[in-house]
């Protein structure tokens, strides 16, 4: 999520009262499709993070599996020329 994104949830979140006009008559508080708005975006927030975490988990097993190989490779080949042989 971007900067302005959180700066609209975190001014969404803390507006302290809002008034509703239910039946002629002046309500506080927030009405519950407002809420549900509100951890809708949360949500999808939240799914995009643990999404970016999946993609550099994969990307860090990626990685030292091919750091290993690597190391086994070199390996291999210091030991071709104690030995002796070319590579």
């Amino acid at each position: 999520m971007t900067a302005s994104n959180w700066l609209f949830i975190v001014y969404f979140m803390s507006l302290k009262i809002k008034y509703l006009y239910i039946n002629g008559k002046k309500r506080r508080g927030y009405s519950l499709l407002e809420l549900l708005i509100a951890l809708f975006i949360l949500n999808v927030g939240l799914l995009g993070f643990a999404e970016a975490q999946l993609v550099a988990l994969r990307s860090m097993q990626s990685a030292y599996s091919r750091t290993l190989t690597q190391l086994k490779l070199i390996s291999l080949d210091e030991d071709k020329q104690i030995s002796g042989q070319k590579s």
